[in-house]
């Protein structure tokens, strides 16, 4: 086993039992998913083809439950540290294998070094072969089926989210003078109620939007238990499932070529360009920030209180109705949305990132590390080992402080001038700082009439 697993394997048995541990899955349909679990074959990460037994599912129930997604990573091995089975001469012809025909499964290729009489047969599993090759980018990861959306609404608010993204309208560039550069809008939309747990423009329609977006309608309205979006590169990244599993926040995928399912909030999305797109193309703002605060106007004074033509009732109204709310801490939502890399301490100690050089902790000297950080704060990078955190790495030499892989328009944006006054929008504007100044309390320094908290998860 390699000296750091990624959560590869634990996304995938994640992906099996989520809708087990779906809280508004009934019994009937938690059998049949359980049915069709047991009854096909599943492809592993690996390119193995395997078959789940029903003990082992509740075994990765009971796992998660107790321990998240870390309890369902692969155990450690108890050789580590002997020597293994992959040699250095061995890998070379497993790779030469693999580059002469990509398509040539794993399985295939161990059959082939057992033919040359170069590895005993049975003692090389291709599991342990794709390990090796994965680390050089010559192994084929296939992602889980996702299960699809079975209700056409939700039963309750922040049953079901759904989030997806769309052109918005072109400011101008500040990072580029006299030239104009496309915005784009990232959304989340409850789908009982059809309020928007959080909506704003971005620069980019990229992961680091999107984790922006999410992180503040979470904040805003709670967890929810599910969150429908589609196949995009941004909305399937790791970063993002293996947050929404950490949450429990179950991901479900929409089915390639029926957008039909994400009705709602595209409906969004033609009343905002009917309404507050048309009205901005009246009077135009000239930077981000203004564009965000007449969208968060709208949405707050004129979208959320509006009747809706489906459910006869105003967004804010009917998702009012909520009970409890799932909460969690913006300290734990910025450890769950870290980005991860993986490298090496070299044996003097020190680790090099990103064209920076950094001082581990003593005793990771030539060890393999999983690096955690904030993109736009390089000053920090805290390390783990098999999951547990190794401490804090110290900079040596910070030449970068932000990511170079970071698109620089997520960089603080230069200071511009206060927009003018606009009729429609800035009424909207006045009117939402006049409502948030009364609903302050200023003994608690909280919004007042919030819906009972649960405890963060």
């Amino acid at each position: 086993m390699a000296s750091w697993p990624d959560d590869t394997l634990a996304l995938f048995r994640y992906s099996l039992i989520a809708p087990l541990l779906d809280p508004l899955a009934d019994a009937e349909e938690k059998r049949r998913w359980r049915q069709d679990v047991l009854a096909r074959q599943h492809l592993l990460p690996d390119g193995r083809r395997v078959h789940v037994s029903a003990p082992t599912l509740r075994r990765w129930v009971r796992r998660y439950r107790l321990g998240g997604l870390e309890a369902l990573r692969p155990a450690l091995r108890r050789d580590r540290g002997s020597v293994r089975v992959v040699t250095p001469e061995l890998l070379e012809q497993a790779k030469a294998l693999k580059r002469q025909d990509p398509a040539r499964s794993l399985p295939q290729v161990v059959r082939l070094l057992e033919a040359a009489g170069l590895v005993a047969p049975q003692t090389l599993k291709p599991n342990t072969l794709w390990r090796h090759l994965h680390r050089e980018g010559l192994s084929q990861r296939v992602l889980p089926p996702k299960p699809g959306l079975r209700r056409f609404e939700a039963r309750a608010p922040n049953d079901l989210w759904q989030g997806d993204a769309t052109p918005g309208p072109a400011l101008p560039d500040p990072f580029q003078p006299g030239r104009m550069r496309r915005t784009y809008l990232l959304a989340f939309l409850d789908d009982h109620s059809r309020l928007v747990a959080h909506a704003e423009f971005f620069w980019a329609e990229d992961l680091y939007a999107l984790e922006l977006c999410f992180q503040q309608a979470l904040l805003r309205r709670g967890l929810p238990w599910r969150v429908y979006v589609d196949r995009g590169l941004i909305f399937q990244a790791e970063v993002f499932t293996r947050a929404c599993a950490e949450l429990g926040i179950r991901h479900i995928s929409g089915t390639p070529g029926h957008p039909e399912g994400r009705g709602k909030i595209e409906r969004f999305f033609e009343t905002l360009q009917d309404q507050f797109l048309r009205e901005l193309s009246h009077h135009p703002v000239p930077h981000l920030a203004a564009l965000n605060e007449r969208l968060a106007a709208w949405i707050e004074e004129a979208y959320h209180v509006q009747v809706h033509s489906e459910t006869g009732e105003a967004p804010a109204v009917r998702f009012a109705r909520l009970q409890a709310r799932r909460t969690v801490s913006a300290e734990k939502l910025a450890h769950v949305f870290l980005w991860r890399r993986v490298r090496r301490v070299d044996k003097t100690g020190c680790l090099r990132f990103d064209g920076n050089r950094y001082e581990a902790p003593p005793g990771l000297e030539g060890r393999k590390v999983e690096i955690r950080f904030h993109p736009l704060h390089l000053e920090r990078l805290s390390l783990f080992i098999e999951g547990r955190h190794a401490g804090d790495a110290v900079p040596l030499d910070l030449a970068h402080p932000v990511y170079r892989g970071l698109d620089r328009v997520h960089h603080p944006e230069p200071s511009r001038p206060v927009a003018p006054s606009i009729p429609y929008l800035e009424l909207l504007v006045q009117r939402r700082r006049q409502r948030q100044a009364r609903a302050l309390s200023p003994l608690r320094l909280s919004l007042v009439d919030e819906p009972e908290a649960m405890p963060d998860v």
